[in-house]
């Protein structure tokens, strides 16, 4: 994902408005939780990432620049599958699927929640440790991770193992943090 950050930064400068990222967990939670949400892409990718592109020329050209960002991405392979509002509502309703990453977990069980603010290069990296950290603690927890990439700041939640008890989810949480 920071190769297509970095790319649609070098095609569109400051006319990249979003950049949010979310793994697939929170996906699931959002589609399955969320009146009318339906999964936006058909190959159920790891991670999807949510791009927004503005222009002050026209919205021709914030489209023609999106385009030129997805065709480079999926000729070098950083992207596997993508999906272009077509309309207005189809735009709410990718936007609808990001901001109910929240509240979709509830659901779900017990969940402990961090907001983390760490260097937009070191996210891969934090990702990868801090999901081994949290597999040793507490395995089988699903880590519902999503936030804007473009600065760095993730929403990283340890949502409790199916069959769990939220009690004992919850007595792991000074663990985690310390993790």
């Amino acid at each position: 994902t920071l190769k297509l950050l970095s790319l649609a930064k070098a095609k569109a400068a400051n006319g990249v408005t979003a950049f949010e990222f979310m793994a697939r967990v929170a996906m699931e939670f959002t589609t399955r939780h969320t009146d009318g949400a339906r999964e936006p892409l058909e190959s159920r990718p790891a991670w999807y990432v949510l791009l927004e592109i503005s222009s002050p020329r026209s919205a021709e050209d914030a489209r023609e620049t999106i385009e030129d960002i997805l065709t480079e991405g999926f000729e070098t392979g950083i992207v596997s599958d993508a999906v272009i509002a077509e309309s207005g509502e189809q735009q709410n309703a990718f936007w609808k699927l990001r901001e109910d990453m929240s509240w979709a977990q509830k659901p779900e069980g017990a969940s402990i929640k961090h907001d983390i603010s760490v260097p937009i290069r070191e996210v891969p990296r934090f990702v990868e440790k801090a999901d081994a950290a949290v597999e040793r603690i507490a395995p089988g927890s699903r880590i519902v991770n999503f936030g804007h990439l473009g600065d760095g700041n993730l929403h990283y939640n340890i949502s409790q193992p199916v069959g769990w008890a939220a009690d004992d989810h919850y007595a792991l949480e000074p663990a985690i943090n310390e993790a």
